[in-house]
């Protein structure tokens, strides 16, 4: 168990990640916004690697089903050699119900959310350590996903200003 437990990230590391500044180009975000078929998938995908100011390893992951539109996740992943990549936010549109396991609380089926990696989980052996979710009204399309994705998580454009807002920090993941 010492050898799982000095692998969790605590949540000073977790929101550093977070907060690292990360720059893609506009074909980038253009292609995270609009994902494409892989061969023999039922979703679209799309993958940008990005490497944060301070050289931390990045991937930010789109999913968007063919069937429903509304069933996507933007997800930032830690690269870790040698290692699975480790989720830190899933922005997910509305699949169906969510249950945060630890604490009871339900997010309904039609109602987008984000879903954060906690140390409390990682502790606990959740297969995905970023099961805990909120709700939000921030996004209702992938589009607007990624849009709220790039401004609350350090993803910035080259050439164009940083962004310098922050939403009304509803989540608490700035604090």
């Amino acid at each position: 168990m010492a050898a799982l437990m000095a692998h969790i990230l605590n949540e000073q590391q977790i929101q550093t990640f977070l907060a690292e500044e990360k720059w893609i180009s506009r074909a980038q975000v253009a292609r995270l916004k609009h994902p494409r078929k892989c061969r023999n998938a039922r979703n679209l995908s799309g993958r940008v690697e990005v490497t944060g100011k301070s050289g931390t390893r990045f991937v930010i992951r789109v999913r968007q089903s063919q069937n429903d539109p509304m069933d996507f996740s933007v997800i930032l992943a830690l690269s870790r050699p040698n290692r699975k990549q480790l989720n830190l936010i899933r922005c997910n549109g509305h699949h169906g119900p969510h249950l945060n396991h630890l604490d009871g609380t339900k997010i309904s089926a039609n109602t987008c959310h984000v879903h954060r990696i906690t140390e409390r989980y990682q502790a606990c052996g959740i297969a995905e350590p970023e099961r805990f979710a909120k709700a939000t009204q921030a996004y209702n399309s992938l589009e607007s996903a990624v849009e709220y994705f790039c401004t609350c998580f350090g993803v910035h454009v080259h050439g164009e200003e940083p962004n310098m807002f922050r939403d009304d920090d509803q989540w608490g993941y700035f604090t």
